[in-house]
């Protein structure tokens, strides 16, 4: 298949507030692998909550719009090999793509996540250290990356439609998706179907966790990233995490991590 690199760059912004965000209609093919987690990227109308390490694939002609922390790698494609490649921008690009057809391209859903989080990783540090857009070892690392999201689709529609109904995975997709909200164990149990001495035991033995802890995790760990790696405010940071009390959340980082979160950042 052929097809030509447009763009390829670390990219990252500061917190884009609900109030301020703008719709983009996409113009190419769009592949961004996520190095934070907590945005929430809406495409065509539909709210998908990123975490760190998926993959968001856009088509052209689909309108997204992002909310919150962006912080990741970005791909964009060619398939008609037609555009300039010089000061290309997403933003600035005017001619929108045919849709191309292809099997590596139309089974592709919005969002693609892999449950080892950072499955993805080894693949896109690669591309990120070639040194030319379109030479012959960063295409043949697109199209491994291709074959590598299909094969990661095609395990993931199996895994679900075996395991859609086990209490412990269901909690897990809840924590994962919702840990910047505010949860309960009641709450967490319920979206399972199951008492909570039962959950808490099934959880720990899936995943050596209680379902509380692991969202304490999920939430430090994020908050852990923001801290090192961007320049909001601790009761920002505190919010995204999903603190309502930034003095609970500076105790609960403590805890977790043996120092508050300023003298992190030193």
């Amino acid at each position: 298949m052929e097809f030509t690199v447009l763009q390829k760059i670390h990219f990252s912004t500061p917190e884009v507030k609900p109030r301020f965000a703008q719709p983009r209609l996409v113009k190419d093919y769009e592949i961004d692998y996520n190095f934070v987690g907590g945005r929430t990227m809406t495409v065509d109308g539909v709210a998908y909550k990123i975490n760190t390490g998926d993959i968001c694939f856009r088509r052209p002609g689909q309108t997204v719009v992002t909310v919150g922390v962006q912080s990741c790698f970005l791909l964009t494609l060619d398939l008609t090999n037609s555009k300039p490649i010089e000061n290309f921008s997403r933003n600035t690009t005017n001619i929108v793509q045919p849709i191309y057809e292809s099997d590596l391209f139309s089974n592709l859903p919005t969002l693609i996540r892999h449950p080892r989080g950072d499955y993805f990783s080894d693949i896109f540090r690669e591309l990120s250290l070639q040194p030319h857009l379109n030479s012959d070892k960063t295409k043949h690392l697109i199209n491994e990356l291709l074959f590598l999201l299909n094969a990661c689709v095609c395990r993931n529609n199996y895994q679900m439609a075996k395991r859609n109904s086990i209490p412990s995975d269901i909690a897990l997709r809840y924590l994962t998706e919702n840990f910047d909200k505010e949860i309960s164990l009641d709450v967490i149990a319920k979206r399972a179907n199951v008492d909570k001495s039962y959950l808490i035991r099934l959880f720990k033995k899936d995943f050596g966790y209680s379902p509380i802890e692991y969202l304490i995790k999920l939430r430090m760990e994020h908050a852990n990233y923001l801290i090192l790696n961007t320049n909001l405010t601790i009761n920002e940071i505190s919010r995204l995490c999903g603190y309502n009390t930034p003095s609970f959340f500076i105790n609960q980082y403590k805890k977790f991590y043996g120092v508050t979160p300023n003298k992190q950042r030193l």
